[in-house]
C-alpha cells in the first residue's frame, strides 16, 4: 500500500512542477521550436483590431519566417523585437506613423511571407493590425531556425 501512496504523491509533485514551469515562462509569451501555427480573429476598426504573439528569447541567433493568410480584409503584419512591441502597439492604437524599428513588415496583405534574423538573447513579437471595418480571420505560421 505504501508504494502506491508514494507514487501518487510523486505524480502530484511532478504535475505541480510542470505547472510552475509553464507559468514561469511569462504571460502570453510562447516559445517557438520549429513551426507554430495559430488562427486569430481580429476585429475591424473600432474594436480589438490589434493582435500580437510574443516569443521568448533564445541564446542563439535565429531566422524567423512569418506567413500570414486572411480570408477577409487585408491586414498589416509587423515583426519586431519583443522590447519594441509595446511602443509599436501604442503607435498603431493611436493611429500614428510607425517610428519603431521593425525587423520586417508588410502592409495591406491577404497573403504574405516576411522574414528576418532575430539576434541572440532577444525575444520577438508578431503584431497584426486590421485597419478595415470587417472582422478578419488570420492564419499565422511562424517558423524559426537556429543560425
Amino acid at each position: 500500500m505504501k508504494p502506491r501512496r508514494c507514487l501518487h504523491w510523486f505524480g502530484m509533485l511532478a504535475g505541480w512542477c510542470a505547472l510552475a514551469v509553464s507559468l514561469g515562462t511569462g504571460c502570453g509569451r510562447l516559445q517557438v521550436k520549429g513551426t507554430v501555427e495559430r488562427t486569430l480573429q481580429i476585429d475591424g476598426m473600432g474594436g480589438d483590431n490589434i493582435k500580437s504573439l510574443s516569443y521568448t528569447p533564445t541564446s542563439w541567433q535565429q531566422s524567423v519566417k512569418v506567413l500570414v493568410r486572411t480570408d477577409g480584409p487585408p491586414v498589416d503584419v509587423y515583426l519586431v523585437l519583443e522590447r519594441d512591441q509595446a511602443a509599436l502597439e501604442t503607435q498603431l492604437g493611436n493611429q500614428q506613423a510607425v517610428t519603431v524599428q521593425t525587423l520586417a513588415k508588410a502592409e495591406k496583405v491577404t497573403e504574405k511571407e516576411i522574414e528576418a534574423t532575430v539576434p541572440a538573447g532577444n525575444g520577438f513579437a508578431v503584431v497584426l493590425v486590421n485597419n478595415g471595418t470587417k472582422n478578419a480571420s488570420v492564419a499565422v505560421k511562424i517558423a524559426t531556425e537556429k543560425k
